[in-house]
């Protein structure tokens, strides 16, 4: 049962004052702070190397990136992560594992589609096979932190510390006089921060005013809600933000 009021439901709704109602940003940003996580946003950008302004067709030898976005000017911040589901997607090549979530930011932080969000305190593991390149460095796919297992196809194991070091760049840095020959494959699992990218918006432009002084307001912007997902469309890039080589491909005679 509905009651309403006689009196009020004579007067034109625009002439009931219902009283001054204000949102405090600022206490929404310390909720986030004190309950979220520290992460690193990226301003993301697409790359210029294509065939034409109209087609868009990437160059496949691109040397800027690696899958059409470049990520620069990274910004340390707070985010609240909820949600996480884990579900199964099938694509033409099988079926595979797509970890999506939710991420609230503080007010200010602008996020746009498919930028880069790293979690700076928290990773996970990755294995891939690589091939022993010239030199001291073998690129790896993701920034490494640190390696847990390096085997070669002879059946060695290489440590870290003693074999090899992390580069700056998280990268397989040979030190030793024992390592695999040139062009040899070897495998290696490691550890490595745990990154998604902004797929979805949620909730981006909303404002709100806030009363500072008599007679004033000022307009603020609400935090972001994006739905993001986890790490792909990855590209490499140096301590200067410089595109990062990737790994030759050798013959397995020339090893």
């Amino acid at each position: 049962m509905v009651v309403i009021n006689k009196k009020l439901s004579k007067q034109r709704i625009h002439d009931i004052k219902f009283g001054n109602v204000e949102l405090d940003v600022d206490k929404i940003n310390q909720l986030i702070e004190d309950q979220g996580v520290r992460v690193r946003v990226y301003r993301t950008i697409l790359c210029p190397n294509i065939k034409s302004i109209d087609g868009g067709h990437h160059n496949i030898d691109c040397k800027l990136c690696d899958e059409g976005f470049i990520d620069r000017q990274p910004q340390d911040t707070w985010a609240v992560i909820q949600n996480q589901a884990m579900k199964r997607e099938l694509k033409g090549e099988g079926q595979w594992d797509d970890h999506d979530a939710y991420a609230t930011f503080i007010s200010g932080i602008e996020i746009q589609y498919f930028a880069k969000i790293e979690l700076m305190d928290y990773t996970t593991t990755f294995y891939q096979l690589i091939q022993r390149q010239e030199g001291e460095i073998d690129r790896l796919k993701y920034k490494a932190i640190k390696v847990n297992i390096l085997i070669d196809k002879d059946n060695l194991e290489y440590f870290e510390g003693s074999d090899f070091t992390l580069s700056p760049t998280g990268d397989i840095q040979w030190t030793g006089a024992r390592r695999p020959r040139k062009g040899l494959i070897y495998t290696v699992h490691y550890d490595y921060p745990i990154t998604y990218r902004a797929i979805m918006a949620s909730n981006i432009n909303r404002f709100t005013n806030q009363k500072r002084k008599r007679d004033f307001k000022e307009p603020i912007h609400l935090p972001q809600r994006w739905q993001i997902k986890r790490d792909f469309l990855i590209d490499r890039v140096d301590m200067d933000d410089n595109p990062i080589t990737k790994n030759r491909v050798f013959n397995y005679q020339d090893g």
